[in-house]
Order: structure tokens, then sequence, then C-alpha cells
């Protein structure tokens, strides 16, 4: 039984590029060489100038088994000092006192060995008291907001510590729509929230901001990964890392919808409280120069690759189900690791099908057994003796199980609506509470429900196998409890919403921990800073005291 996967990588920064190699699933876990390509290049305007650029770091996972790096500037190499910021991070740092165009090289080789982490759960009613620094609100992850608060609070209430990562990052993985022109800018939790669209930093932000809001440590992790959505596959990529008192960091990424582990194609570059404190890139200069960085490429070959093997049982049966009704598809899953554990699962069904929560993420206790249920229907019209054959697959880390799949058309059935409450958002604009209410309607008819917000109520349609977003809200809200009910055929749903008011801001540096060691560059920057100062107070006593000589004759 294999409970790791190693993978030997190759990565160079430079100004060529290769072809990418061998076609790879999302995700995957590497095991033989590959090679990472890219560059960094730009221009500088004006000197001396300090840039720092984000390298690779040791982690638990990783290890840096080569790394060579160098910068060319006007046909001459500068090599680099090392940097360890506060968060241990390694910068490649170069000090620069001539103008011109530059490119970045980077040569390393890092082996990684990617482990299910040995998890225990924690009972969230308790403080967690370690990495304070990582629970406090920051610039982008906002913690401490009134609105991330209120959701956070009353959407994920419960006390465990492993049913609690698993349900935002899966909640995050399916409430945010992933939209490339969100990128390269960083959106903060709140922004987040309101449009429910962004890239990996805006998934990771969000997931972030309700974890720690409910007292759990959470770091960011600046990297490297494969994702599908990606035309080169291959891209930078951020996700997150939370801390489990009993367990340490455990990894969690929400764009890809994976906690407990994150597949083999996720490489470190850093770690931090914000993204924005551990980039890519950084200068520093004496006075104002014009400084212009692209990271301007980066591709990926890999030579091979390997999977997990038998983590996880997965048994299911051939499934024969009718057209235009909602079918169980059930598929038994089975933890074979010596520990608690959080994995994902997939139902995938031809084209055409609909399935209610393809993905999610589920929690086991060690050797515990689940059955997992979907929901499934294909609206295609079958003719009396006509019928639909193929296949379907059930997938986990590990695992890809397929069976058979037979469509009929069906008897008379009875046309009714099966109407239910999928999710519940609150969130707070200012003083109005705002709650966005998802309906589904199952049924083959449409139907009213009528949506209250205490004393606010509306009538709502919700059309024949539709799902609906319904926003009610409450303006001048105070720090009161809120009843939100939904009343519809065969349902009546309630529950009681509380404000919870925001905690004070921190300021992003009481974050630091310790004090960086100055850079060259730093320390004549400030001893030239220094003397400016010293000139400067000098001339005015120069000048107030030739003013006070000059009044003296004046006045004889």
């Amino acid at each position: 039984m294999k409970k790791a996967a190693l993978a030997m990588l190759v990565l160079l920064f430079c100004t060529a590029c290769f072809a990418q190699g061998t076609e790879i699933g999302v995700p995957t876990w590497l095991s033989e060489p590959a090679t990472i390509i890219g560059r960094i290049s730009g221009n500088i305007g004006g000197s001396p100038v300090q840039i720092e650029i984000l390298s690779f770091v040791d982690t638990p996972e990783q290890e840096i088994v080569f790394l060579g790096e160098n910068l060319e500037i006007n046909g001459k190499q500068i090599m680099p000092k090392t940097k360890i910021d506060q968060f241990g991070n390694r910068y490649a740092l170069f000090e620069i006192m001539e103008t011109g165009s530059f490119s970045y090289e980077i040569d390393a080789v890092i082996e990684t060995n990617v482990l299910f982490p040995k998890m225990a759960d924690f009972n969230l009613s308790q403080e967690i008291t370690e990495h304070k620094s990582f629970i406090e609100p920051t610039e982008n992850i906002e913690s401490g907001h009134e609105s991330i608060r209120t959701l956070a609070l009353n959407r994920f209430p419960g006390d465990s510590w492993l049913e609690t990562v698993a349900e935002v990052t899966e909640w995050t993985n399916k409430n945010v729509e992933y939209d490339l022109s969100y990128y390269p800018e960083t959106y903060s939790a709140i922004t987040t929230l309101d449009s429910k669209k962004g890239v990996c930093d805006e998934y990771a932000v969000l997931s972030a901001a309700i974890l720690r809001a409910r007292g759990i440590p959470v770091r960011v992790i600046n990297g490297i990964s494969f994702n599908s959505r990606e035309e080169k596959g291959w891209n930078n990529h951020a996700w997150l890392e939370a801390f489990n008192p009993t367990a340490g960091w455990i990894p969690l990424d929400s764009t890809f919808g994976e906690a407990g582990t994150v597949d083999g194609t996720h490489i470190v570059r850093g770690y931090s409280p914000d993204p924005i404190q551990a980039s890519v890139s950084k200068t520093t200069a004496l006075r104002s120069v014009s400084v212009e960085i692209a990271e301007t490429g980066l591709d990926v070959r890999v030579i091979s690759f390997e999977n997990f093997e038998e983590v996880f049982s997965i048994e299911a049966d051939n499934v024969v189900m009718p057209v235009r009704e909602w079918h169980s598809v059930q598929v038994t899953a089975k933890n074979n690791l010596n520990g608690k554990a959080i994995s994902w699962f997939s139902l995938i069904m031809p084209e055409g099908f609909a399935v209610q929560d393809q993905k999610r993420l589920v929690v086991f206790k060690t050797g515990e057994e689940k059955v997992l249920e979907w929901q499934v229907m294909v609206e295609q019209q079958l003719g009396k003796n006509e019928q639909l054959l193929g296949t379907y697959r059930a997938i986990s880390i590990g695992t890809d199980l397929k069976r058979d799949l037979k469509v009929l058309p069906g008897n008379k059935f009875e046309e009714k609506a099966v109407l239910n409450v999928a999710d519940l958002i609150p969130s707070m604009n200012g003083t109005t509470l705002v709650v966005e209410i998802t309906l589904e309607n199952l049924g083959s008819i449409g139907t009213y429900a009528d949506v209250s917000l205490d004393a606010h109520t509306e009538k709502v349609w919700v059309d024949a196998f539709e799902s609906r977003k319904v926003t009610v809200s409450w303006t001048n809200a105070v720090d009161d409890e809120y009843l939100v009910s939904v009343i519809g055929p065969d349902l009546q749903f309630e529950k009681a919403i509380t404000i919870h008011k925001g905690t004070p801001e921190i300021a992003p540096d009481k974050l630091a921990g310790q004090t960086e060691p100055k850079s060259t560059l730093e320390q004549i920057s400030g001893i030239m800073f220094t003397f400016e100062a010293a000139v400067g107070a000098l001339i005015a006593l120069g000048i107030a005291a030739l003013a006070l000589l000059l009044k003296s004759l004046l006045t004889r």
C-alpha cells in the first residue's frame, strides 16, 4: 500500500522554453525527474537598486537537492546573496549599481515526498494558543470583519476542526467562480465574498478569513502547481495550511477542492500570513527609479508520475435508472489509513447528466466505511423501446472505479415539486444584514416558496429542476438574532442568524514577529538618509543664525 508519492523536479527560470512533456491528469503525484522552465526579466532606469526574488524552501514534503541562481545585466553576471525573511522564506538578493535590461535564472533540483499526515481532531470550543500571528486579520484576509465573522460563526458553527476545515474548503470551492480576469491582482476576502469570483489568491484569502474567524491559524503558501483550467497547465499558485494543535500544519487547496493533503504538483516557494507578504519579487532603491519586472514564462516537463494506491477503497454497483427523475447513486468508501483522514470524492456521469454536489470532501475515522450518495438525472426524451447505455466513474485519491449505466424510458411518475434549501450565506454590508439563500427544486413542476427574514417576506418562484439564489436583507441591523425561514411544498426551513461584531484590525507590520537583518543597500540607504537629514538640519541652523545676525545689524 502506498501512502506517499515521490517527485524529483528540476526547475529552471531562464530565457528559453521547452515544450511541455507528458500529459498528466489533475491532480497527480510526480515520481520521476521533471523540468520546470520559466523566466523573470525587467528593466532598471536608475541606480543603485536591490532586487529580491522569492526562491524555494525546504519543507517536510520537499527538499532542495541543488539550487543555482544568477542575474545578468548588460552582459555581466551578478551572483546573489541569500536573504531569509521572518517567515523562513528564502530570497535571492541582488544589489545592482547600473541601469539596463536584466534576466534572472534559477537552476534547481527539488525532491518531493507527499504524505498523508497522521491527523487527529481538535475541539474548536477550546482556544488554539499557538501561532497567534496566523489568526490575526491582515490586509487581504479580514478575519475580524463583521461580515466574515457573521458568515463563519453562523454557516460553520461546529466544534470539529476536521469537519470545519473540510466544510470551508468545499464551500469556497463551490461558491467562488474561477475567473481569469481577476489575475494578476489580489482581491481581499471581503471583495471575494461580495463578487464570488477570482483565481487561486481569492479562493485562498476567503477560506483563510473564514477559518481564522473560527480561531484556526492559517498561513498562505506561494508556489506553483498544475491547473487544468489554465491553457499551459502549470502556473503560479496559492493555497493554504491550517494549524491543528494535535497534528501540526495541514494543507488545503480550496481552488482544487482538496484538504488533508494536496497533490504532488504543489511546489512551495514561500509562506506568509497574507499573499502580498511573500510576493515573487521586491525592489528597494535609494531614490525614485524606474524598475519593471515581469515573470514572462513558466513551463514544465514531466517525465513520469505516480498516483497513490489503496488509500481509500471504493465499491459501487451498476446503475439502471429512468429518464427525467432524480435517482440515487450510492458509493461505499473505506479509509485504509491508520488514522483519521479527509479525502475528496467525485461522481463523473456522461455528458447531459445533472449531478448534485459532484465533488465533495469527506472526513473519515480510522478504518471507517461510509456510504456516499449522489442524486443524478438526465432529461433526454426516450421512446418506448429506447435506452441509453454508458459508464459512470467514482473517483478519489488513487482510485478510479468504472461501472455500467443504463437509462430506461421509465414509468409514468407523479408530477410534483421537491423543494429544499441547498445553502444559506449570511454577511454584512455596512449595517445591512444580507442573507443569500440557494433554493433547489428537484421536482418536475415549478413551485412558489415564501422566503422570510423576520417580518420581511417575499414569494419566490422556483422552476422545475432549477437552482435559484434569493437574497433577503434587513437594514439597520443591530447586534441581535434574526430568523430566516423558507416555506414551500413539504418544506418548512428555519435558521436563526446572529450578527457577530467585528474585532479591531491590526496593522500589517505587527505580524512581522521579528526584525529582518538589513542588506548592504538598506544600510547604505539608512546612512545616506541620516546624512541628508543632518545636512538639512545644519543648513536650517545656519539660516537661522544668519537671520539673527542680520536682525542685530539692522537694529543698531
